[in-house]
């Protein structure tokens, strides 16, 4: 059975407001440490690239 865009569009929004409460205050226990892991792994990211970029220069040069 085919899913229409329509009804499937449908399915989504309710299931996004069955897990939404109406308290958007709780949405900061979940956001705010994800927002933050995130920043977090990028940071990490960043210093693994740089540290890997400044080791495969430094064993170029010699």
């Amino acid at each position: 059975m085919p899913v229409h865009d329509k009804s499937l569009e449908n399915w989504i929004w309710a299931a996004a407001c069955s897990i939404r409460s109406p308290n958007p205050a709780k949405y900061k226990e979940y956001i705010l440490p994800l927002i933050f892991v995130k920043r977090l792994s990028g940071v990490y990211d960043e210093r693994v690239a740089a540290r890997n970029l400044f080791d495969s220069e430094a064993t170029r040069t010699t």
